[in-house]
């Protein structure tokens, strides 16, 4: 996919894809912190003056550690929003691994900002209530949303509302606890006066206590009469150019977000009026004098009464304290020559480094070991080899040739017993005179900067133990692979710590005197993650870590080496014995951790036990199981619209279509089922042939089929499910190959696609469509479309070349569609073959 790179003067976008595709050091980036280090490399490489962050995501992570360590001169600004662990707090989701690693991400890159930017006061406390160290922080308002709305020079007001005007709700932000959907929800249902308002939801589908959060509001909803319309899939922008052409609508904040208050600039920027919650954040952005017009306590019984009075009384227009020629000029002032100014000195102080070498029976290995470290750029150095018990001659040639070679360093050799790796890293630091230890196994290599980095980076943060990133070098038959970053160490802990290793390799910078305090590593005979344990060990007692963004070595992976051969339960079992040992503290995000799983089973039950008693509890129940991002949900908040009570047009503006179809009716078919390539890709035929007769796809939806993904064991995020249009074409011949498609109906089905590997596929359901052209109102007409059929089938439109799905759901079997643009040129609804349909034009 190729992404836009110039969108203004002086602005260029950068995809973090597009640039980890280009980067074939490292593997593409899937979770936060492999984002994170993409966002590093791109920056080592670019040399920028300044770099912003926002404080949700984690992506400044390796940026800011490597700025303290002085590994880049970039300043590093990180923008206080709301992190993941106070949201947190608000939607009382429960943690996984990847959510508590991204929250120390969060953490970790704040602490070590060199500015933090905030726009309401109340973020200070809110970040100080988590634990966090403050970095130096400044208070900068909002740049005010969508300039071609307002007058830079002028206050920012909303639109006064008249009595009897307002006609829409809108809910604007993702559905969670957070944003106060819960509370909007009980809002509507406490609104007396006037039951038939429209309700626009804007934002994305989330789950709120296991429940689809679309879902619940439908649930809850049944006797509201008004229009409800979910805008859950435009994108930021439309959804404001949506929001700034609509009259008579009041947008509602029931949030107790108190960091932030997103939204409340978007409505005074687009002069919409709104009523929020009385919270701090709020009351910065609105002027004293409109307070008791448009914040009101957080209840539903508050709310509900400030609406009714809008309806009944109107609403004044509400001024901003917002003054958006005085944030602009705030702005353009901040990056003085004193604030980019980051330059690093260099750390003149070389303590002695011990490198301590465990060896056993591979001899060459080792001598390639030596040898890398022969040309360190650091020279203050000693190495000890502890040769764990070798009984290979060429491992004792090996030995003796080291012990009467000559190096510009100390080298001294130990014999030992087979003890295994602890005791024999143990037995080195023994005999080791250096301030630091480095710890280095026989089959890594250092870059020539590893030590002189490592120093560095341990000098400049006054960190005990540095862990860093390293190239990984896949040897099979003897032959090296192309190294490559493929593990991304985060060198702090936290209750992540427990149950995989975040830390970093053994390979680390160790303070000889921390070092001595732990106790050293543990030493048990034929037992692995000795490294594991004695970072743990480390963090659960207040030990400063951290890591080195850079590769410094490279780590050799085997399919004889003890990580794949070592016994997993009893190398985990070391792991586990670390909470056993000293009454050492315990991490409270590690009990929800395991809890989640029964949590989320007990929530499951109680839900499944209300929905029996639902007339649409089974659509309800398929809800529970879809992806909020699924392309089903459409269509299954769609059906449950449909059975809702709720308010329908009386009369509509255009004429009914008939059953039948007209004479230019084009026929189509509705393709439902699943495919995807032996290759593990997803795939769907473009040409096919049908009961003798040819078809082209004309519109496709993936979507997920999580028992097909397990029956064939595909990765689950591989959505192999479909729905396809597809019409009759006169294009084909007969002669070229075909590819027999499987199906349990009365239909012989096959594609004539050139297929590169072999196709696994199967038809669940065709169905009968057909596209009808539309007459529209106007030339160039924009606005809504609804259809309304007497089945529960599927519809779309199609513009020219465009099909656009439906974005609202409404009642009574009907669909509603927004396009984004005026229609150009024709309109065709595809509808079912036999269905009742009938349209309107809004």
């Amino acid at each position: 996919m190729t992404h836009p790179t110039h969108i203004a003067a002086n602005l260029r976008l950068v995809f973090l894809s597009d640039v980890a595709r280009a980067d074939a050091a490292m593997i593409q980036p899937m979770l936060a912190p492999s984002k994170a280090y993409a966002v590093y490399r791109y920056l080592s490489m670019m040399d920028f003056d300044v770099a912003h962050f926002l404080d949700r995501g984690g992506l400044g992570f390796y940026a800011a550690v490597g700025k303290v360590q002085g590994r880049i001169r970039t300043l590093i600004v990180t923008h206080v929003t709301g992190p993941t662990r106070w949201r947190r707090r608000l939607t009382l989701d429960l943690p996984d691994i990847e959510t508590l690693e991204t929250e120390t991400l969060e953490k970790v890159q704040f602490e070590n900002s060199d500015l933090a930017i905030t726009s309401t006061e109340s973020a200070v406390g809110c970040v100080t209530e988590l634990g966090w160290k403050l970095p130096r922080l400044l208070r900068l308002d909002r740049v005010p949303s969508f300039r071609r709305y307002i007058n830079l020079n002028g206050k920012l007001v909303t639109k006064a509302i008249e009595p009897g005007q307002m006609k829409e709700l809108v809910f604007f932000g993702s559905q969670d606890r957070s944003n106060g959907f819960e509370l909007f929800i009980d809002i509507v249902r406490q609104i007396r006066c006037c039951k038939s308002l429209d309700l626009t939801l804007i934002g994305r589908h989330r789950r709120t206590s296991g429940e689809l959060s679309a879902s619940r509001l439908l649930r809850k909803l049944t006797e509201h009469r008004g229009h409800i319309r979910f805008l859950n899939d435009i994108g930021y922008e439309d959804s404001v150019r949506w929001l700034a052409n609509r009259t008579g609508v009041l947008c509602i904040f029931p949030s107790s977000e108190r960091i932030n208050s997103a939204g409340i600039d978007e409505c005074f920027s687009l002069g919409i009026p709104f009523i929020a919650g009385d919270m701090a954040a709020a009351r910065e952005l609105v002027d004293a004098a409109s307070f008791e017009a448009c914040l009101v306590p957080l209840t539903a019984k508050d709310f509900s009464k400030a609406i009714e009075s809008a309806i009944e009384n109107g609403m004044p227009a509400l001024q901003s304290t917002l003054q958006p020629k005085k944030i602009c000029e705030h702005w353009s002032s901040l990056y003085s020559d004193e604030l980019i100014e980051t330059v690093c000195d260099q750390i003149t102080d070389e303590p002695l480094v011990s490198i301590c070498i465990t060896h056993y029976d591979r001899p060459a290995l080792l001598q390639r070991a030596i040898d890398h470290l022969a040309v360190q750029t650091y020279k203050n150095i000693e190495i000890i080899i502890v040769d764990d018990g070798s009984s290979k001659a060429e491992s004792i040639e090996k030995l003796g040739e080291l012990k009467r070679a000559t190096y510009r360093f100390p080298l001294t050799i130990i014999y030992s017993d087979n003890r295994y790796l602890g005791a024999a890293r143990n037995l080195a630091a023994r005999h080791a005179k250096g301030e630091f230890l480095l710890f280095h196994d026989d089959d890594n290599y250092a870059e020539p900067n590893e030590i002189e980095v490592f120093v560095q980076s341990a000098l400049r943060t006054g960190c005990e133990i540095l862990t860093s990133q390293c190239w990984i070098v896949h040897e099979e038959d003897g032959s090296d692979g192309e190294p490559r970053i493929e593990r991304f160490f985060l060198g702090v802990g936290g209750a992540y710590s427990h149950l995989q290793n975040r830390f970093g390799d053994a390979n680390a910078l160790v303070r000889r005197d921390t070092f001595e305090r732990l106790g050293g590593f543990s030493e048990i005979v034929n037992v692995g993650l000795e490294d594991w344990e004695f970072f743990l060990r480390a963090h659960l007692r207040g030990v400063k870590i951290t890591v080195v963004p850079d590769p410094l070595f490279y780590y050799r992976v085997n399919r004889q080496s003890m990580v794949h051969t070592g016994d997993i339960l009893r190398n985990r079992e070391r792991i586990f014995s670390v909470l056993e040992a000293d009454h050492l503290g315990f991490d409270s995000d590690l009990s929800r951790l395991a809890a989640k799983p029964i949590i989320e089973a007990e929530i499951r039950n109680q839900l499944l036990s209300l929905f029996e008693h639902l007339p649409n509890g089974d659509i309800h129940t398929e809800l529970l199981d879809l992806d909020p991002a699924s392309d089903l949900i459409h269509e299954k908040l769609a059906l449950l619209g449909r059975d809702t009570k709720c308010r329908t047009d009386s009369e509509p503006s255009i004429a009914a279509l008939p059953s039948k179809g007209a004479p230019d009716d084009v026929p189509v078919l509705l393709l439902s089922g699943w495919a995807f390539l032996v290759t593990g890709d997803s795939y769907v035929p473009k040409l096919w042939l049908l009961d003798g007769r040819f078809y082209e796809t004309i519109n496709l939806t993936f979507v997920r089929r999580f028992d097909v993904n397990a029956q064939f064991r595909l990765p689950e995020h591989l959505k192999v499910g479909f729905h396809a249009f597809i019409r009759p074409t006169s294009s084909l011949t007969w002669f070229r190959r075909r590819r027999s498609i499987r199906t349990s109906l009365r239909h012989q089905i096959a594609t004539l696609d050139r297929i590169p590997a072999r196709i696994q596929a199967h038809i669940d359901a065709v169905e009968a469509y057909r596209m009808s052209r539309l007459e529209l109102p106007t030339q160039d007409w924009f606005g809504s479309v609804s259809i309304e059929t007497d089945s529960k089938s599927f519809c779309i439109l199609r513009n020219a070349e465009e099909f656009i799905a439906p974005s609202v759901i409404q009642l009574a079997f009907r669909h509603r569609f927004v396009p984004q643009a005026p229609i150009k040129g024709s309109l065709s609804a595809i509808v079912p073959l036999r269905a009742e349909t009938r349209v309107w034009f809004d």
